[in-house]
């Protein structure tokens, strides 16, 4: 299983999209990890969506802002140890723990770069990413594929760096993608 974490010093949640290095053995991770939060007794909540994902379905003519993989919203009960930054609590507040929000996104390992760019991101940053593949490249950009329509093919990517190359730009750093 590939785990990829990095981001920002302060928001609030924690993304992680995580994947195999074989395409299919990702399917059912999303239900194990479930299954060991509950094991060690920090679910507090879960809501899980199935993937919809479908390849023939791609390039898709219209961006949608979550992806199609199966993904994850809980909340952890995070003992305050492991969880940065000061907690403020009323005077009468005796917990040892702090409720976290986190995001778990599974796509295949074909689609883990796009993904992840997609993950990585100011709003602004992603949306003006996709309209300059599409106005300045004639490409087609989302979490799922990067489609050149002048070629009329896919172009593959293991990273975010092969993404930026397909695009011509300069590979700006997560924590830089800011618009």
């Amino acid at each position: 299983m590939y785990v990829m974490i990095r981001g920002k010093e302060f928001g609030h949640d924690v993304d992680f999209l995580l994947t195999t290095p074989e395409i299919g053995r990702e399917e059912g991770l999303l239900a194990q990890v479930i299954s060991r939060f509950k094991y060690q007794d920090i679910l507090l909540y879960y809501d899980y969506k199935d993937s919809t994902f479908d390849v023939s379905r791609l390039p898709s003519r219209r961006f949608e802002a979550m992806d199609h993989f199966p993904k994850c919203f809980l909340i952890l009960s995070l003992k305050d140890e492991l969880v940065q930054g000061r907690v403020q609590r009323d005077a009468g507040d005796r917990r040892d723990w702090r409720a976290v929000r986190v995001d778990l996104v599974v796509p295949p390992v074909d689609r883990y770069a796009f993904a992840l760019l997609g993950w990585t991101g100011s709003r602004q940053f992603e949306r003006d990413l996709r309209r300059f593949a599409q106005h300045e490249r004639k490409m087609m950009l989302d979490n799922h594929a990067l489609y050149d329509k002048t070629k009329k093919s896919f172009l593959p990517a293991e990273t975010e760096e092969d993404i930026f190359s397909h695009l011509g730009l300069e590979f700006i750093e997560p924590w830089q993608r800011n618009a």
